[in-house]
């Protein structure tokens, strides 16, 4: 309820003219009541986005892969209800990193040990030389 600035009049909120007096009356509208938003699945992409990033990077892949998966869910419906893709994005990282560093990981160990066994260098000649027999590189 409110009352007539001119008259004093009680009136009802959605009246805009005074039944006693015939004063028009300020409308004040009001402004629209933001969404609540429950940032939980934000946090806990993010949160899982950071584990699966470092336990990519460390000989850890199968929790990385996890972790990752369920982050890029959470991330997911953070995106639905907010636009934020931050986390999703960080978690799509996570799951790229648990297969790329491994990859990178043999390859620099492969090369490694073929300059060592080129150079005639060090205990890597003995494994380098049965590896590339092997692979049929002699």
């Amino acid at each position: 309820m409110k009352n007539c600035p001119k008259c004093g009049v009680e009136l009802a909120d959605e009246v805009t003219v005074c039944t006693e007096c015939g004063e028009v009356l300020e409308v004040v509208e009001s402004a629209p009541e933001a969404p609540v938003v429950n940032d939980k699945n934000g946090k806990i992409s993010k949160i899982l986005g950071i584990v699966s990033i470092v336990t990519a990077i460390l000989p850890m892949q199968f929790v990385a892969f996890i972790t990752s998966i369920i982050g890029i869910v959470f991330g997911a419906k953070e995106k639905k209800a907010t636009g934020n893709k931050k986390n999703l994005v960080l978690n799509i990282v996570g799951l790229v990193l648990c297969f790329v560093v491994p990859i990178v990981s043999v390859i620099l160990v492969v090369v490694l040990g073929i300059v060592l066994a080129s150079a005639g260098l060090g205990f890597m000649e003995d494994f380098m030389e049965g590896f590339m027999y092997g692979l049929d590189l002699y």
